[in-house]
């Protein structure tokens, strides 16, 4: 299951990266930061944090960066410093789509909407 999720996640990150001029940015490590410290200080679901984590980088960056910083932490997991899971990347999806289709267009709007999806 994890070599699936890193073949998976080496096999599209290229095809990514040329879609997009916007690698991790700035933006994207310090607002993922501080909204991770945020989160994590509170007893949420996991995939509420992915979701509401991206939403919000997405919100204040751009949804290139906040993907790009998803697939990094994945990978990050694989290579021991967490638990990789695909789901995961689907919250993070879901976070990246909440915001750019407008359903939450505030930080409060991201985590009520990501319980929606995940209580």
């Amino acid at each position: 299951m994890i070599y699936r999720l890193f073949l998976i996640l080496i096999l599209t990150l290229p095809a990514f990266a040329q879609a997009s001029d916007e690698k991790i940015t700035p933006c994207a490590i310090k607002n993922g930061r501080a909204m991770a410290k945020e989160l994590n200080e509170k007893p949420l679901l996991d995939k509420v944090k992915h979701c509401t984590l991206t939403c919000v980088v997405t919100q204040q960056c751009s949804q290139y960066s906040a993907r790009s910083l998803g697939y990094v932490k994945e990978i990050l997991d694989l290579m021991g410093m967490g638990q990789a899971e695909w789901d995961d990347l689907v919250a993070n999806e879901l976070g990246i789509q909440l915001a750019t289709t407008e359903r939450a267009r505030t930080k409060l709007e991201c985590y009520e909407q990501c319980q929606l999806y995940y209580p």
